[in-house]
């Protein structure tokens, strides 16, 4: 099961202890408890008056490996603004780098890509993470959510190693399809053979 938890605006950042408790018939059957880091809140931030654009806002990304988010910013006022970029919520599964730096200076009407690369842990946990690219101008905010999946290392090694009963299936078809055409080959040439051996023996009058 997956569970989200809203954060209030202006929650104090640091680590907090999560803790869930599944109860049935009276009895607890579950009890899970973690650690979640609250970093600054969106408190006192207005949307800001520009816009950002995550092309691929969903990737794969493989255990110990990265994988690339371009973010598009678009200065839409008619002064040069200055803007801090960060991704929010890898933390604790993985780390990120953006290849301009997290400032990023825009003439008025001007645009740029910031491509953040995304690593996954060696030790990461697989499936999906749900993060968020923020970008901020002084009191203004804007952000996007972007997705992880996390990919096991060893799952394509698998899939090559260990085909599903379909890829054997389709391999099996075409190794018959290859012995038909083989066969059918071989059983012309030797027809003719005897074809030409016997006009050569008995020639026609």
């Amino acid at each position: 099961l997956d569970f989200t938890i809203r954060i209030p605006e202006c929650t104090t950042p640091k680590y907090y202890v999560v803790k869930l408790n599944v109860e049935y018939l009276g009895r607890s059957i579950i009890y899970k408890s973690g650690r979640i880091t609250v970093t600054q809140g969106a408190c006192g931030l207005v949307p800001g008056n520009f816009n950002i654009v995550d092309i691929y806002n969903i990737q794969d990304v493989p255990v110990g490996s990265a994988a690339v988010y371009p973010i598009k910013i678009t200065n839409t006022d008619d002064y040069a603004k200055s803007y801090v970029v960060r991704l929010v919520g890898v933390d604790g599964w993985g780390s990120y780098y953006l290849d301009s730096g997290s400032v990023v200076v825009l003439d008025p009407g001007q645009e740029k890509t910031v491509n953040a690369q995304v690593y996954a842990g060696k030790d990461a946990d697989i499936g999906e993470r749900t993060f968020m690219a923020e970008v901020t101008h002084k009191n203004e905010v804007e952000q996007i959510v972007l997705v992880a999946s996390v990919k096991g290392e060893d799952e394509n090694r698998n899939t090559l190693l260990f085909p599903s009963g379909i890829t054997i299936l389709k391999i099996v078809l075409i190794i018959l399809v290859i012995a038909f055409i083989v066969v059918a080959v071989h059983y012309t040439y030797a027809r003719r053979k005897v074809v030409n051996r016997n006009e050569f023996l008995f020639p026609q009058a």
